[in-house]
């Protein structure tokens, strides 16, 4: 299991409506510049959202990959949403992000990148 935190808590809030755990996660690393574009690098399964308690999550540091420390030491999130099955895929089944559609379906304007955890259609 890995943690990850947020304040898109209303996005959580409608995935555990429409789906729930064991949702299929894509992850893009927005920091990541060895691709052309935003590239989705990573899948995962969503378990839950768990609000935060005082910005941390309840279960401490147990879950947080040591890249987080930094950030989590400012009390700065809502919740955090538990992910389960992280896996990186090869460089020849990365996904473009500009494949992804929106719930509806519908097409993203061109040069979408999104910001923070977003609900998208493959």
């Amino acid at each position: 299991m890995v943690v990850f935190g947020s304040q898109a808590w209303t996005v959580f809030a409608d995935l555990d409506e429409i789906s729930g755990p064991d949702t299929p996660v894509l992850i893009y690393s927005s920091h990541d510049s060895t691709h052309h574009g935003p590239t989705v690098t990573w899948t995962a399964r969503y378990q839950r959202y768990v609000t935060s308690r005082d910005g941390s999550h309840p279960d401490r540091m147990k879950y947080r990959p040591p890249s987080c420390r930094e950030e989590d030491r400012s009390g700065y999130w809502a919740g955090f949403y538990e992910i389960s099955d992280l896996a990186e895929l090869a460089p020849e089944a990365t996904i473009e992000i500009k494949s992804l559609r929106r719930r509806d379906g519908s097409s993203y304007e061109k040069g979408f990148v999104p910001e923070g955890p977003t609900i998208v259609r493959r």
